[in-house]
């Protein structure tokens, strides 16, 4: 399979920032987790 660096330039460039926003949504949902629970046993 041969792909012109041009399309796996735009290929990065289009998954970037779906993977930044899933990082993003996953360290979010792990502090409010981690405040829950200092609040439930603070």
């Amino acid at each position: 399979m041969t792909v012109r660096r041009g399309q796996v330039y735009t290929l990065r460039v289009t998954a970037a920032p779906a993977v930044h926003h899933q990082l993003l949504a996953c360290c979010d949902v792990m502090d409010r987790a981690i405040s829950a629970l200092a609040a439930f046993f603070g």
